[in-house]
């Protein structure tokens, strides 16, 4: 499946789901249909964004760090560098000071200073948690590379 979508939708997400609370609560407490009929827009939105950005999107790591980190690519198994202000669309992990981190489909994030990663949305930290997050150990041969790099 071709990954077209450079955006963070997960961002998205995060701000229908907000909008989608708040105008439930505006319908509870005035009973006006049409709050109950925003919520349920904002919601539909929302899922649609969540589908697309899993489903189309790149996911994204820009390097915070101050130093070289090594990236794998979807699609390839080589350990490619980024510069330190860098960013790179397409990856599936990286390695930050000694640690490998898997990074979900269509999640953006930062690699800190502190060696850790941080997903930029609360829809993309719950995706990449799931989906994601520090790896013990190389899950295919695929990831060799960028174990030892």
């Amino acid at each position: 499946m071709k990954k077209c979508i450079k955006k963070n939708l997960y961002a998205a997400v995060d701000v229908m789901a907000v909008i989608a609370v708040l105008l439930l609560v505006a319908f509870v407490a005035k009973k006006e249909k049409s709050f109950l009929v925003g919520a349920g827009a904002s919601a539909v939105l929302g899922g649609i964004s969540l589908v697309a950005q899993a489903l189309f999107g790149h996911a994204k790591i820009e390097n915070e760090t101050g130093t070289v980190i090594h990236t794998k690519s979807e699609e390839g198994c080589d350990a490619v560098e980024l510069s330190p202000g860098g960013a790179r669309y397409d990856i599936d992990g990286v390695k930050i000071q000694d640690k490998v981190y898997k990074l979900s489909d269509g999640c953006h994030a930062v690699a800190r200073k502190d060696g850790t990663v941080k997903v930029k949305s609360l829809t993309g930290k719950f995706v990449n948690s799931v989906m994601g997050g520090v790896l013990v150990k190389a899950p295919d041969e695929c990831w060799d590379e960028l174990f030892k790099a």
